[in-house]
């Protein structure tokens, strides 16, 4: 079929070349992984069901995960719940609106021993453009994170989470 043998090898010899430079320029580029020092702020990455009705919110940064719901408590009011993967020492929240940028943050309550599951009342009414910024300390170490309130609101669409 092909008569030239430089087209021949060139069809065998590209399509490794292409999956050898792939592998080799993720390699080059990539950030390796580094453990948090204590003393350091770290930002926590709101994913992407913070920025819909979902009624959760997932905040990440390497191997923390943290999740936020809205939910009742037993006397009928509203609560923030905060579930952590690692134990956490300390958290606060602060509920922001739109018109004035300066808000008090509002310590968590931890729920159990091991101070994974926290809780924080919700007083008042949030507007729909208001933002929550949350700050965590884990080991002498500072993780904060913020996002849109759009996920206080469950849509029928998205999975009923409950932890």
């Amino acid at each position: 079929m092909f008569k030239n043998k430089h087209i021949t090898i060139a069809m065998v010899v590209a399509p490794l070349l292409a999956i050898a430079s792939y592998f080799a320029t993720d390699y080059i580029v990539s950030d390796l992984p580094v453990t948090a020092a204590q003393g350091e702020s770290y930002a926590l990455i709101a994913r992407s069901n913070c920025r819909y009705q979902s009624g959760q919110c997932t905040f990440r940064n390497g191997d923390l995960e943290v999740k936020l719901q809205i939910a009742e408590n037993k006397q009928g009011k509203r609560v923030l719940r905060v579930q952590s993967s690692h134990p956490l020492t300390g958290a606060q929240v602060a509920l922001v609106n739109a018109k004035d940028q300066d808000s008090n943050p509002t310590p968590l309550t931890m729920d159990d021993k091991k101070g994974k599951n926290w809780t924080a009342p919700i007083q008042g009414s949030i507007e729909d453009k208001a933002e929550l910024r949350i700050a965590m300390l884990s080991d002498n170490t500072t993780f904060y994170g913020s996002t849109g309130t759009t996920f206080f609101k469950h849509d029928a669409i998205y999975p009923d989470v409950h932890w």
